[in-house]
């Protein structure tokens, strides 16, 4: 499921009524609020995509660690150069850091 027309495709489909959103929902982080109206989706703006990156981070640092944060923002941004140009250019200059305070900060002063 990536968007409101393919659970529609998938309720129809199924029968069913309830469904779980996987890694599309890491590519558009809005994509339950788009599902849940109807009509076109509206792109998310890259400052509002990279403010939920850097908050992505933070809750997974204080939910596991440092480290298991670095890695899952790592997927999430490698998710995100699918579709969006800039999150290419910042992956490209954050995927080699190991450090996740390096990580943080080069993040931060690409993001902010």
């Amino acid at each position: 499921i990536t968007d409101r027309k393919s659970l529609l495709r998938c309720q129809e489909i199924t029968g069913c009524d309830r469904f779980m959103i996987g890694r599309a929902a890491l590519k558009n982080p809005h994509l339950f609020s788009e599902i849940r109206r109807s009509g076109e989706p509206t792109p998310t703006p890259w400052k509002e995509k990279g403010a939920l990156i850097l908050g992505f981070y933070q809750a997974s640092t204080l939910a596991v660690n440092e480290h298991f944060a670095t890695a899952r923002t790592k997927q999430f941004l490698r998710n995100l150069t699918l579709e969006s140009a800039e999150a290419q250019e910042v992956f490209t200059q954050v995927k080699a850091l190991l450090k996740p305070r390096e990580f943080f900060a080069q993040l931060e002063s690409l993001l902010s």
